[in-house]
């Protein structure tokens, strides 16, 4: 499926539609409270989010070669919950790219401990920090 956007001759979009889509985009999001998911993705490593109570937080991870993040990670607090781990898209034969979730339950910060593992053998250490308020 694709979306065609109104444009100019010059190949931009105009002015007053370009300000109507902030707009909206911005409205909707208040409208429903803000987004309920709240994410690292793929290639920051050793990053810093907040979090509001309540919120689900899921963090991607890519793999290069067979070895994998283990499950479940280590949480320093109980500022959040773990829920769960799953291989998910974009599918390559480079790795799997796995996303750990995380509900925020309580304000705090946490630190998660991601251990990437061959077998026995530490590959390398991930550790996000996760503000809750």
């Amino acid at each position: 499926m694709s979306i065609r956007l109104p444009s100019t001759s010059a190949g931009y979009l105009p002015r007053r539609f370009a300000r109507g889509l902030v707009a909206l985009s911005t409205a909707g999001a208040f409208a429903c409270g803000g987004p309920s998911i709240v994410g690292l993705e793929v290639g920051g490593r050793n990053q810093t989010i907040v979090a509001v109570q309540g919120q689900e937080i899921a963090v991607t991870l890519g793999n290069v070669g067979p070895a994998t993040y283990a499950s479940p990670p280590a949480i320093s607090s109980s500022a959040l919950t773990f829920l769960g781990v799953e291989v998910v898209p974009p599918y390559t034969p480079a790795g799997p790219t796995q996303r750990f979730r995380f509900r925020a339950v309580r304000a705090g910060q946490a630190i998660v401990t991601f251990r990437r593992v061959l077998g026995d053998s530490l590959v390398s250490v991930v550790e996000d920090t996760i503000r809750v308020r």
